[in-house]
């Protein structure tokens, strides 16, 4: 493989196979914007995401996080580790800093069971465990 053949691979797995958006946000009390990616670090391993932008309240948001794919296929539990600032959300500073990690299991297919820890500014932890079940019933196409 030539190095423009190798380069234009490069291109079309960054660009083509992974995720990039730049949604609008709109309310009555204004507009916002966020851009957000997905991008793996170790294919089937690690991937990375994150997004940053402005509230229609005018706070500065940015959250990036790490999925496991690669712990998802050994313990079919997903596990995502996520930094988040959002400067001018919370009055106190220190809520406006977080440090979180969570787990998600399926049981069934209208079950599963979810663990999360948040570390909020070096001052404060919240965890917690719960089952959520849903409920209804939720068909696609012809089966409307």
């Amino acid at each position: 493989m030539t190095l423009i053949e190798e380069n234009r691979k490069k291109f079309e797995e960054l660009f083509f196979e992974n995720d990039f958006s730049t949604p609008l946000l709109q309310n009555a009390s204004g507009d916002g914007w966020t851009g957000s990616f997905a991008y793996p670090l170790i294919r089937n391993k690690i991937d990375a995401y994150g997004e940053v932008g402005q509230g229609v309240d005018g706070a500065k948001l940015e959250t990036y996080g790490m999925y496991f794919p690669y712990l998802y296929d050994k313990l079919d539990t997903d596990i995502f580790l996520e930094y988040g600032y959002h400067y001018g959300l919370y009055t106190t500073p220190y809520l406006n800093k977080a440090l979180s990690i969570s787990a998600i299991r399926s049981i069934r297919d209208d079950t599963e069971f979810r663990l999360y820890a948040d570390w909020y500014g070096n001052r404060r932890l919240i965890a917690g465990a719960g089952l959520i079940w849903s409920f209804g019933t939720m068909k696609s196409g012809a089966n409307q």
